[in-house]
């Protein structure tokens, strides 16, 4: 603020912080995270512990302290997160679907871009231009802040996987992984996952892995995209592993993947402009939040 650093935070990856810091660069607050992808459930604030609640689209409503059960922050938004009422401006940075609020600008961050509660669009257009699948390079979500969020200013949106729990993926393949899921329910097959949406640090990490299945180089893996998923294989009776590839297939997903060695559990959507557009993809699905970011 006027040249003068007043918050900070220190990230985790590429979405979540873990820390809020002063001017100083001393700790206010820790978050720590568990059943959501992308807002915390717990905040350390002065040696106290708190919880925060949250409505479907990860929107803080509570902040209870655990301790006592004394509610210190209530919030309430309209449908495209203006909010109604803050008991308690400021007293912790997260906003309407997760994001981080500006009380002074009014603004929520999402990762790469930023969003304007005010008219309901961000402030800038999607990096990816119209590959985000809306012709409106400035519209939030198809204008339905309700059902759906956008947590990178993008595309990728959370998603609960069986087997897996909270991840991210795409929101363009998450209806064809529903229908896959669905699809294998009705043979009798429980579809449980191993993986999802990877940073491009898990993906170096896994190239490392001597018993993984030839994973793709750094940048060029749809798992950085949010683009595939992964199933455990083993659980699949052998009777009917050709049946479950062929509900992917019906559901619009590709199998096994373009590599030295089959990989069988390996289910994906190419992104759209095929292969040569997947670091654009990549690129942005990775972006947005600083290792240490401020206002």
């Amino acid at each position: 603020m006027n040249g003068t650093l007043v918050q900070g935070f220190l990230y985790q990856d590429q979405l979540n912080p873990i820390a809020e810091l002063d001017g100083a660069g001393s700790v206010v607050s820790r978050f720590i995270y568990g059943s959501r992808p992308n807002v915390p459930d717990y905040m350390v604030k002065g040696g106290v512990t708190y919880r925060i609640i949250t409505d479907h689209l990860g929107s803080p409503r509570l902040v209870i302290d655990v301790a006592t059960g004394n509610v210190e922050q209530r919030l309430d938004y309209d449908e495209f997160g203006n909010i109604l009422r803050d008991t308690n401006p400021g007293f912790q940075p997260f906003g309407f679907a997760g994001g981080l609020y500006d009380r002074d600008t009014k603004l929520t961050r999402f990762g790469a871009r930023d969003y304007d509660a005010e008219i309901g669009r961000w402030t800038s257009k999607d990096p990816i231009d119209f590959s985000g699948g809306d012709t409106n390079l400035f519209g939030y979500v198809f204008a339905d802040p309700i059902n759906f969020i956008d947590l990178f200013g993008l595309r990728l949106c959370p998603v609960n996987l069986p087997g897996l729990g909270a991840t991210f993926l795409d929101d363009s393949i998450i209806p064809l992984v529903q229908d896959f899921i669905n699809r294998n329910e009705s043979i009798g097959v429980n579809t449980e996952f191993s993986d999802a949406f990877r940073t491009s640090a898990d993906q170096a990490a896994l190239r490392k892995d001597p018993n993984a299945v030839t994973p793709a180089q750094v940048g060029n893996s749809l798992h950085e995209a949010g683009f595939a998923v992964d199933i455990r294989w083993s659980k699949i009776p052998e009777a009917k592993r050709q049946a479950v590839v062929q509900n992917a297939r019906a559901a619009g997903l590709d199998w096994g993947g373009k590599f030295r060695k089959p990989d069988p559990m390996h289910f994906y959507k190419e992104v759209p402009g095929g292969m040569k557009k997947r670091a654009d993809f990549i690129k942005q699905a990775q972006g947005g939040s600083p290792t240490c970011g401020c206002r």
